[in-house]
């Protein structure tokens, strides 16, 4: 990441989400906003193209606030395109983890259930970081599975959760 900070001096964005659905769709866009964002259209003749994420708001984040950070997967054979990855091993990513969320300009989430990523809101409400914590859901999510996330998510992190239809 000492790449990205000689790159772009600004505060980074981190992003945290459970290792094993990084991958999966966020939400799905027209051709015209898969050509702006950068994203590759899997086929012309679909109306609508998957997005992950961290592939929706990558290029309006870097562009606006700062570059986008990740902690690696460490299963990653390639990262994937997006946020730039560190990987470390079990050992070190705790003391990476408290020292990329101090020192970041906010924290954006995809909403999950693993442990790390409780262990994680559980360091950052040892920090006294939660009020730079964004958690996202998707918008196709069904509400009863994205209310049993959050409230897990909020329970988690000690906080009072507040759902809307």
């Amino acid at each position: 990441m000492e790449k990205v900070s000689e790159d772009d001096p600004r505060l980074p964005v981190f992003y945290l989400r459970e290792f094993l659905t990084e991958d999966e769709r966020f939400t799905t866009l027209s051709y015209d906003e898969c050509t702006r964002l950068g994203l590759p259209v899997i086929s012309l003749q679909a109306w609508r193209h998957p997005a992950t994420l961290e592939q929706y708001f990558d290029i309006e984040i870097r562009q606006r606030i700062g570059p986008l950070v990740a902690l690696g997967d460490p299963n990653d054979y390639v990262p994937p395109g997006g946020a730039a990855r560190e990987y470390f091993a079990d050992e070190q990513w705790i003391a990476e983890f408290r020292g990329l969320a101090g020192r970041c300009r906010f924290l954006i989430m995809r909403a999950g259930k693993s442990e790390n990523l409780q262990r994680e809101l559980s360091m950052l409400r040892e920090l006294s970081l939660l009020d730079n914590l964004f958690i996202v859901t998707s918008a196709g999510s069904p509400l009863a599975h994205s209310a049993e996330i959050m409230g897990y998510l909020f329970r988690a992190a000690d906080v009072a959760a507040v759902f809307c239809d």
